[in-house]
């Protein structure tokens, strides 16, 4: 996914979950506090409504689903 640094965010989405296979465009919006702690919400057609996330750093960024826990993750530059 990329972040805009506007609120904005597009990519694609993969998830491995069992008995469900799920890889589609994304787009949404997203908001982050002076703390680091943001919260993701996605647009359909994402099984996953939205993220609550910490960025730890520059190029790591950790996401709770929300409210779907199973979609917890790490994300980090590649």
């Amino acid at each position: 996914f990329v972040a805009d640094g506007k609120g904005n965010i597009t990519g694609v989405q993969d998830l491995s979950q069992p008995g469900k296979f799920n890889s589609a465009p994304i787009s949404g919006t997203y908001a982050v506090s002076a703390s680091g702690q943001g919260s993701l919400t996605l647009a359909s057609p994402s099984s996953i409504p939205g993220f609550i996330f910490y960025v730890v750093s520059p190029s790591k960024v950790l996401l709770w689903g929300n409210p779907n826990p199973n979609a917890n993750g790490i994300a980090t530059i590649q």
